[in-house]
């Protein structure tokens, strides 16, 4: 799989370098705009290769370039309270891609290649609410925003389920012919 130079990277939180992606507008009856105002989310797409340094993990998380995600669906009511692109936003992405492909890609720290690890929806809601909290840190507003996760992430999980996503067939320029590897605990296995 591509190996990452690390060299450059602190430990410090950084932010992914993401472009706005256009949505064609509804036709233009009073009904369609309405419904596009109370609904509208706009998506993204990650324009460089980025990592994040998970600190409960003890590892580099990495999120290729070209994953195209929605960010935080938080309703328009609630956007005073929880903005997308405040403190959710950190959490989002990796959550977002998580959903996706039911695993996370993380730096291998002994020879700086890239390897899957499987996530189960609990496991991924948990370091969404981890990651907004190491963020902003305000673990009450984070652990609101996970309970919201919790009751209405089944949604996205069932959606992501039902339009299954190759993690390879979408980033094939990650994976160099070498086996994909999931570690499990200490031990590493090889497909």
């Amino acid at each position: 799989m591509k190996t990452i130079d690390l060299k450059e990277l602190t430990e410090e939180i950084h932010f992914p370098i993401t472009r706005a992606l256009y949505k064609k507008p509804p036709k233009r009856n009073f009904f369609q705009r309405l419904w596009k105002f109370v609904t509208f989310k706009r998506n993204y797409e990650v324009m460089e290769d980025y990592l994040l340094y998970i600190p409960s993990l003890n590892k580099w998380l990495f999120i290729p370039a070209g994953f195209k995600y929605d960010n935080a669906s938080v309703p328009k009511v609630l956007n005073g309270l929880y903005n997308a692109d405040g403190m959710l936003l950190l959490g989002a992405l990796p959550h977002d891609f998580g959903y996706r492909y039911e695993c996370l890609v993380f730096v291998n720290p002994l020879d700086l290649s890239l390897y899957i690890e499987p996530y189960t929806k609990a496991q991924l809601d948990y370091l969404f609410k981890y990651l907004c909290a190491y963020e902003s840190e305000f673990p009450k507003a984070s652990g609101v925003a996970g309970f919201g996760l919790q009751l209405f992430g089944f949604l996205g999980w069932k959606s992501n389920r039902k339009n299954y996503k190759s993690l390879p067939d979408d980033f094939p320029e990650i994976f160099i012919e070498e086996p994909i590897r999931t570690i499990k605990g200490d031990e590493i296995e090889s497909f």
